[in-house]
């Protein structure tokens, strides 16, 4: 039981030297009963039958397991509302109204989550609350792509998010320019692992190159890891000796810092343009204690 904890490590590459038999024997272990990381990972996750008690869409209540799903993120498997990233394990009602009309909380979502302290046997960081991602529906939920806002709200309290899109798009008339002179990409000029082009979705796709090359294995975190190619406990040394590589990425700028730095960094600017039409989010917060 206390060699579980290992799989903590897969959700932030950490890594200890001197855990490294311990970590070889359970991986062993877990060979021998055949136990896929990925599935196993899925199984250890709070279903979001348990995590979500009640579930309100503009005013009404609704079956949380008509409106959330488990799905990927950089974070390992998450309860997702309004994702529609085209994935293998994706589905949804296709009835599902989730379109937003009105402003106001009680025009919004509004979710009652059955936070268990208990439960907290491994944790990546030294808090406690519910972890809310605020970000693309048709992006895969990346912080290090900068395409992501993550926001901690704590234990017994009324948490209130309020969500402002500032959608930006060119004209058509810009791609009669060359990518290298617009310096922007349209989706339909470009396809990712992940299908429509999008800058945070290209930042990924070019850290998974990265992860191939230099460990042969792509974290279980990712959608497009498969049994022969996900990371297991094995490669966690690896892992752990490019994860700053990987969580940094070299600007489209050149200056002396900059070119003294870039070789510890995920240089992807030559090919992940910006999107030509890209929506920003701003968040707001505001929270008052239950008791």
């Amino acid at each position: 039981m206390e060699s579980i904890k290992f799989l903590g490590n897969l959700y932030d590459s950490s890594y200890d030297i001197s855990d490294r038999s311990q970590i070889e024997y359970f991986q062993n272990i877990l060979d021998s009963l055949r136990l896929n990381i990925k599935s196993l990972m899925k199984t250890l996750t709070t279903p979001c039958e348990e995590l979500l008690e009640m579930c309100y869409w503009k005013g009404t209540k609704v079956n949380c397991s008509k409106i959330f799903f488990l799905r990927l993120t950089y974070e390992g498997y998450c309860c997702t509302f309004n994702y529609f990233k085209n994935i293998s394990d994706w589905s949804m009602s296709q009835d599902a109204d989730l379109t937003y009309g009105e402003s106001g909380f009680q025009n919004g979502l509004s979710v009652i989550v059955n936070h268990d302290p208990d439960d907290y046997y491994c944790t990546v960081i030294s808090s406690m609350g519910i972890n809310v991602h605020i970000f693309h529906p048709n992006d895969y939920p990346d912080k290090s792509s900068g395409g992501l806002i993550e926001i901690m709200n704590n234990i017994g309290s009324e948490n209130f998010l309020e969500i402002i899109p500032t959608t930006i798009n060119a004209v058509e008339d810009v791609m009669n320019y060359p990518v290298d002179k617009r310096r922007c990409l349209f989706k339909s000029e470009q396809q990712t692992q992940f299908g429509i082009y999008t800058q945070s979705d290209c930042f990924v796709d070019c850290r998974l190159n990265s992860m191939m090359g230099l460990c042969q294995c792509i974290p279980f975190t990712i959608p497009w890891s498969t049994k022969s190619t996900v990371c297991t406990l094995r490669e966690l040394p690896c892992l752990n000796k490019y994860k700053g590589k990987w969580g940094s990425l070299v600007p489209d700028m050149k200056d002396d810092i900059v070119m003294r730095e870039q070789e510890d960094a995920l240089s992807c600017h030559e090919t992940c343009y910006p999107s030509c039409e890209v929506t920003l989010y701003e968040v707001s917060t505001f929270n008052v204690p239950l008791f």
